[in-house]
């Protein structure tokens, strides 16, 4: 199960990579309070398990201004688990944003050991936005670098966006390409809908394959709906596969409180 433990979720779409959080994030002043989880049923090479992860993050937002989040994160994997931890925040000066974070993982059995990464944004015509980002992180037996050129465009009801990760791994000489789509729409006031799809080459593995392709897609959706005016729950669900044999179901669940 070694092999089976280095394939990782590169786009883990929700949560996604921590530079996504600015372009993102609520508009809603104040302390956030996030706890949650997630279950995957995976299936790879015809060996079936259950991969669980825990989250709780805590963050302050000004919108005009700027924010930072820190996040705790639980990894379960055939048997072995990962805490991570992470810091990223997010500054806008006029039309520009800049944004970083970094991770580490304390001595990893699969998940990456550190993560950094920065973003640039630009509002170029109206509410939509440019953005390129950069992120590395380096694992037990290899080193991932992204660039992730991205286009957002805000709307009276939410925001959809396309970004391009160009990944390349230090065991393999030629890079992989995946697309990604996501976008959310607040209708009505006390539902916001979100929803996103990738597909590109390897999306999953980091460096347990060496065969020169892997093309893969997934796809979730999710509902965030308040209960009251400080508090929401948010559940969604997923479905991915991956050549030549990775198939993965997940089911997330969440509560945000704000402050």
């Amino acid at each position: 199960m070694r092999r089976a433990t280095q394939r990782l979720i590169l786009l883990a779409i929700g949560g996604l990579a921590v530079i996504v959080t600015p372009a993102l994030a609520a508009a809603q002043s104040g302390w956030t309070v996030d706890v949650g989880g997630e279950r995957s049923s995976v299936t790879q090479e015809g060996v079936q398990s259950l991969w669980l992860t825990g989250r709780a993050q805590v963050g302050w937002v000004k919108p005009e201004a700027g924010g930072w989040f820190g996040t705790v994160e639980r990894q379960t994997r055939y048997g072995l688990t990962d805490v991570a931890f992470s810091a990223s925040g997010y500054r806008r000066l006029g039309a520009w944003t800049i944004g970083g974070g970094a991770g580490v993982t304390p001595d990893p059995s699969f998940w990456f050991r550190r993560s950094l990464d920065a973003e640039v944004s630009r509002t170029v015509a109206g509410t939509v936005v440019a953005s390129v980002g950069v992120r590395q992180m380096t694992f037990v037996a290899t080193t991932v670098r992204q660039v992730q050129p991205a286009v957002t465009w805000y709307h009276s009801k939410g925001e959809l966006q396309a970004r391009l990760f160009v990944t390349h791994n230090s065991s393999r000489e030629d890079p992989s390409l995946t697309l990604l789509v996501v976008g959310s729409v607040q209708a009505p006031r006390w539902i916001r809908w979100s929803g996103a799809v990738a597909r590109g080459d390897r999306i999953f593995d980091v460096g347990s394959l060496r065969t020169g392709s892997a093309p893969g897609w997934t796809v979730r959706g999710s509902a965030r709906v308040r209960l009251a005016p400080h508090l929401a729950v948010e559940a969604g669900a997923g479905f991915a596969r991956e050549q030549p044999a990775f198939e993965q179901r997940t089911f997330t669940l969440s509560l945000r409180g704000t402050f």
